[in-house]
């Protein structure tokens, strides 16, 4: 149990800082060429662990599989490539705040953890938050629809990896962690081909340093090594007590943004994300502080 709290910990530090990148290289590259270069990349470093995990699934586990990859996780990199381009570091990590109610709610869906009333408060208090977070956006006279279009797209793919942390579990339980890993990346590379354009060789020829150490990073260590160490934890922790830790991302992302993109941290974000933060924690902590 404590390697998994310690996997799950490394996991949570890679992925609070992989919100500055994730924009930097989107920025860079552009959203479109950002989802081929990164998925494709990822897959071409994982086809090279294969022999060593195994690439044996029996046939009734592959829809789950599927599931996983191409809505659960493809969902997850769309989402956030693309709302990243929109939204800074910082916002965009607040509102990842909200994925372990996300995965509280569909985790109680399917039935395997019940629903409880102070999950259902703390959904309401990370929404106010959220609301808080765009007010400003919703009440000017022209609206920011660029901010609020980042904003939901943050949020969906908050809602895909919830779809993927419920549907690998029990692969991850009967394959051991590297397998699934491996073969999802590589079957997220499947529907990002469509977004190959004439352009990308020339894009991947004229990427700067910081640029190839921002794809290294979200490859390598932030896909790879992360969920590697993500799904080591998801098979042996319950599906809420995982999705609590990913409450430390967002302060960690507003670090990341003000250290590696000098992003401005607003007062409004900080208000916001303290309220966002603590509907995460009455939803996960509520039931134990209870008398």
């Amino acid at each position: 149990m404590l390697k998994a709290y310690l996997a799950l910990a490394a996991t949570v530090l890679v992925w609070g800082v992989a919100p500055a990148f994730v924009r930097s290289f989107s920025l860079t590259a552009g959203p479109g060429d950002s989802m081929f270069i990164r998925l494709v990349s990822v897959a071409v470093m994982c086809l090279p662990f294969l022999p060593f995990s195994g690439i044996h699934i029996a046939k009734k586990d592959w829809p789950r599989l599927l599931i996983a990859s191409w809505i659960g996780m493809f969902g997850y990199f769309i989402g956030s490539i693309y709302g990243f381009t929109y939204v800074t570091s910082g916002v965009g990590g607040l509102i990842m705040a909200t994925q372990p109610l996300v995965i509280a709610l569909m985790a109680a869906a399917i039935g395997s953890e019940r629903l409880s009333f102070t999950t259902l408060l703390g959904l309401a208090i990370s929404f106010a938050g959220a609301l808080y977070l765009f007010s400003d956006d919703f009440s000017s006279t022209q609206t920011n629809s660029d901010a609020l279009i980042g904003g939901a797209m943050i949020f969906g793919c908050g809602v895909a990896f919830a779809v993927s942390v419920i549907a690998s579990k029990s692969l991850v339980q009967t394959y051991g962690s590297l397998r699934i890993t491996l073969l999802t990346m590589i079957l997220c590379a499947l529907p990002a081909l469509p977004f190959y354009n004439s352009g990308i060789p020339a894009q991947i020829a004229s990427l700067d340093a910081f640029a190839w150490g921002s794809l290294v990073y979200l490859g390598l260590i932030g896909t790879i090594l992360a969920v590697i160490t993500w799904n080591y934890a998801v098979a042996r922790l319950r599906p809420s007590a995982v999705g609590a830790s990913l409450y430390a991302v967002p302060i960690m992302s507003i670090l990341g943004g003000y250290l590696i993109l000098n992003e401005s941290i607003a007062p409004k974000t900080l208000v916001a994300g303290a309220i966002i933060l603590a509907g995460v924690a009455v939803s996960e902590f509520g039931n134990k502080l209870k008398p």
